[in-house]
């Protein structure tokens, strides 16, 4: 369509490792440039777990100047490789017509502390019942949106946690306080 595109590959990576390097090197051979987030939040990543890649990925939205047709790609940093180039990825993007794609999956993933009580923290009730598909729970792996929309759905989904974290916090007894980081105190 003529406009001018810019195409930010986004990872968060608490630590560098030999998996981190593939994804670099298999961006560079794409004509990517990673951005590698949260290498310096071990912090966030210890109190916050998985909740910090979008505490972290908000943050680096507000550094990026904003510009229209902005186009965020955000994948994990551990297991993604690329083997198309950023013209094919884009291409296939705009073809969609979507503004904000998020990669599914069949599982659910619960955090590190519920996992480690062998339970899932997961939602029972989901998928709503009707609901037909293969691949009922969001990814945070790969995400491909507009600047715009990828930031407002960031604030909404820390608005939601921050809302949650309070809810929590003034009602005793409603979450074991291990699933909550470990925090005896609560």
């Amino acid at each position: 369509e003529g406009r001018k595109v810019k195409v930010f590959l986004v990872t968060y990576a608490t630590s560098t490792n030999k998996a981190l390097c593939l994804l670099a090197a298999s961006a560079h051979l794409r004509g990517f440039q990673v951005n590698v987030i949260g290498t310096n939040r071990k912090d966030g990543f210890d109190k916050l777990s998985y909740l910090d890649k979008i505490y972290a990925l908000k943050d680096f939205l507000d550094m990026v100047p904003f510009e229209e047709d902005n186009i965020i790609v955000f994948v994990d940093a551990y297991d993604v490789l690329f083997n198309r180039t950023i013209k094919y990825l884009l291409k296939e993007f705009l073809k969609m017509k979507h503004r904000v794609v998020y990669s599914a999956e069949v599982g659910c993933s619960a955090g590190r502390e519920a996992l480690s009580r062998r339970s899932t923290a997961c939602d029972r009730g989901w998928p709503y019942p009707g609901v037909n598909t293969v691949a009922p729970y969001l990814n945070s792996g790969t995400t491909m949106a507009y600047q715009r929309q990828l930031k407002l759905f960031l604030e909404s989904c820390i608005f939601e946690h921050q809302s949650w974290m309070s809810y929590v916090e003034k009602t005793p007894g409603l979450v074991d306080p291990y699933w909550l980081g470990g925090d005896q105190s609560l």
